[in-house]
């Protein structure tokens, strides 16, 4: 196995929780580089990973070894949008967290983002409709 870059190296020692690696240095591996995917149409493009947490949702379809950012799909729902694509850097991710308020109590608690764990990669156009209902217009978009 090649050595890790130093971005790779952050990502699969980064913790999204104590218990859960970002990702791990096969899983990272098996995602294509950045504009690997351009020719591919978009409803075809395969996230290798997928993120979770509340009402966000990151697909992850490239990565880009040097910087150490991935490009892929977001939602947060809730908000209006059908989701768009864009780059997401280990930072970013790591401290998403959403707040989860207790119904009776004068507090609550963070929680955050996780890797989806039992995630299989398939193409969008078959992940787009599980999540919207329907294939949004701006998941087609050219990103």
């Amino acid at each position: 196995m090649a050595a890790l870059t130093q971005a790779e190296s952050i990502w699969t020692k980064t913790r999204l929780n104590p218990r859960q690696k970002l990702l791990t240095v096969a899983e990272l591996r098996k995602l294509p580089a950045l504009f690997a995917t351009d020719k591919t149409p978009v409803a075809e493009k395969i996230p290798v990973a997928h993120f979770f947490g509340g009402p966000f949702d990151f697909y992850a379809v490239e990565f880009d070894r040097e910087l150490g950012e991935f490009f892929g799909f977001t939602v947060i729902a809730g908000t209006g949008c059908e989701g768009e694509w864009g780059y997401q850097s280990v930072e970013a991710l790591c401290r998403s967290s959403y707040r989860v308020e207790m119904v009776g109590a004068d507090r609550g608690f963070n929680l955050g983002l996780e890797r989806d764990l039992y995630w299989t990669p398939r193409p969008m156009r078959e992940i787009l409709p599980k999540v919207f209902g329907t294939t949004p217009a701006s998941a087609l978009m050219e990103a």
